[in-house]
Order: structure tokens, then sequence, then C-alpha cells
């Protein structure tokens, strides 16, 4: 540092340690020559001068970087919050309406925003577009050919929801609702159908709701006469939502009880058993217990002496009835006309023997 090429630090001795340091950085930067000039000919006053707006312009330009350091840092810090807190947003599809009288305009309506909900459209007139873009047939007519007419008749959505209930909606459908619920009855109808059409019905009635004690009274009377009603007659719900729980919990009992009592069969008795004589038992050499064979009855022929799948007669199985039948009555016949035949035999046979 105490020299660089032609120059010494002790040939200028009015300069400090400082400003031979920005010195050599001049010489860096300009060069020798530049710097060499400065030296020999401008006075002491001016170098230093020199120097030191040399060095103002050093700090200066490292102020510069920091800040331009700091500005790159802070946008990526804005980037990473950016992305870890900006919300997740959900594309819902929603149903078309088409305005027909089969088409429930209330569940449409809460199809719709709650797709506005998970979508984040929180612009009224996005919303109204929104809207108007899951429309078909002549309810798109409808809204389009108002918007045609008066470009500003849908500021907001809910203005839109209005006018839409006012024209698709069916008259006095409040009363309509508030009339087939005190109504209410199931009917051949599930549990669960039955709990969905009570809760559309009061969801339909807005204005001027039904209170809580008619909807459960409502709702309890209007079930088919069963444990069902009984228990929640037993247990007396405050809400319609109570309502509707208790009595799905109930129908998903009884169901399992069904289906747990379906797979037991009591043990059924035959007829033909008889129980097994012990006396005819024998022991012989090796501590075995045998049945001697000549008291075991047949269960195909009747007969003594022998077992079933030792038997030799021929049986013939009815198609009817699963079940065998001796060679010697399969001529009669199975079924309604089996037992004529055998009285017809009979009184031929008879018939035979007189006339001999």
């Amino acid at each position: 540092m105490n020299e660089h090429r032609h120059f010494v630090h002790s040939d200028f001795p009015h300069l400090s340690s400082d400003e031979w340091d920005a010195v050599q950085r001049m010489v860096e930067s300009v060069g020798t020559d530049i710097v060499g000039a400065m030296l020999t000919t401008l006075d002491v006053t001016t170098q230093r001068a020199s120097i030191f707006a040399f060095v103002q312009r050093e700090v200066t330009a490292v102020h510069q970087q920091n800040n331009l350091l700091m500005q790159q840092i802070q946008q990526r810090q804005d980037v990473v919050v950016e992305r870890t807190q900006r919300p997740e947003f959900l594309k819902l599809e929603v149903t078309k309406y088409r305005g027909s009288e089969s088409e429930s305009l209330l569940r449409w309506l809460v199809e719709l925003e709650a797709a506005i909900l998970a979508r984040g459209i929180k612009d009224p007139l996005m919303q109204v577009a929104f809207a108007m873009s899951n429309l078909a047939g002549r309810a798109k007519t409808w809204a389009f050919g108002k918007r045609l007419s008066d470009h500003t008749c849908f500021n907001t959505y809910e203005i839109f929801r209005n006018e839409l209930r006012q024209a698709f909606e069916p008259p006095k459908s409040e009363f309509r609702a508030r009339s087939e619920f005190l109504d209410l009855k199931q009917g051949k109808r599930d549990i669960h159908a039955y709990t969905q059409n009570a809760r559309y019905l009061v969801s339909c009635i807005v204005n001027n709701p039904v209170d809580d004690q008619t909807q459960v009274v409502t709702f309890m009377k209007g079930l088919n006469d069963g444990p069902i009603k009984t228990h929640l007659f037993r247990v007396y719900p405050e809400t319609l939502e109570e309502a509707i729980s208790l009595s799905i919990q109930e129908d998903f009992s009884l169901n399992q009880a069904k289906v747990h009592s379906a797979g037991y069969r009591a043990p059924r008795a035959h007829n033909s058993t008889e129980a097994m004589d012990l006396s005819v038992a024998r022991t012989n050499q090796r501590g075995n217990t045998s049945f001697d064979k000549r008291s075991q009855r047949c269960h195909r022929c009747g007969q003594n002496g022998h077992y079933a799948r030792e038997c030799r007669v021929r049986t013939v199985y009815s198609p009817r009835v699963n079940r065998p039948v001796d060679a010697r009555s399969s001529q009669h016949g199975t079924g309604r006309f089996a037992s004529r035949n055998r009285e017809r035999d009979t009184y031929s046979s008879r018939l035979n023997e007189k006339s001999q």
C-alpha cells in the first residue's frame, strides 16, 4: 500500500494514510496518468478536495448499491409472503338454470352463491357476470335482453337475484311452501327423502319463517307410525335439525338391527329324527365306540340294517318338491294331481279285484 508503481507515500508527506489509500483506489479506478497529473500539478488544497470528492462518490455508490440490494431483498420477501398468504380458491361448477317450472330457483341460488364464495369473486359486476354465465334457455334470454335494453340494470348481485326471483319464482311461493309444509306427510318415502323435503320447504319460507316449535311438531306428526316417531315423541327435540338428526340415527339403528337379526337362523326340529339309542353302542379293542349297523334305520327307504348312503332303492327327485320320491310311487306324479291319481289307481284296482 505504501507505494504504487512510481508513487511513494513518502513523496507526498502532506497526505494522511486515509488520503493515500483513497489515492490508491483512484489509481485503480481512473488510471496512473490522471492521478500523477493531479499530484504533480495541483496544490495541496486542490489535491485534498479532489480526494474528498472521490471518497464522497464512493460512499454514494456504496449507499446506492446497499439500497438496491435492500430493495431486491424486500421484493423477494414480499413475493414469499404473497405466495404463503395468498388464499387458495376452488373452481366449483354450477349447473345451468333454464327457468323451467321443474327447476328450483332457490337451490340454484344457493349453489351459485357457494361457487362465488369459493372462487373468491368480490367485485359486484364480476359476480353478476358469473351468475349470467350460468344461465340457459329462457332465463338467459331474459337476462341478456334486459342487459341489452339497459346496461346498468344489474349493478349488484342483490339486484340481479331479486329481479330473477320476481321473474321466475312462482307467485305466492312462500304461501304455497308454508301450506305444503304444514300438510307434510312421509307416505312411501324413506326417512332421508322425507327430511330433505322438509328442509327444502322450510328454506323456501324466508320473509315470515315458521317458528322452531311448529317446525318440530309438523315434522314429527308427518312421520309414519313406527319406532322412529315413537322415539322422537319420547325425546322431544327442540329444533328441526335435531329432530332430523335423531330420526336418521334411529333409522340407521333399526336397519343395523335388521341386518344382524337376518343372519341368525334358529335350528328347526326335524320330524324324522329320533333319539340316538346308546344301548347298541359297543367298544372295540382300541377303545373306539361304534354302533351296530343292524339297529340303524335308513332315512331313505325306512328299513333297518343299513345307512342312507348305502341304500340301493332307486329314488326320483321331483322337479316341484326337492325331496326323494320312491320309484314305485313316482308313476302317480307329484304336485296337485298326485293324490287324485293315486285314488284313481286304487279305485281301479278294487274294481278289478271284484270283477275277478
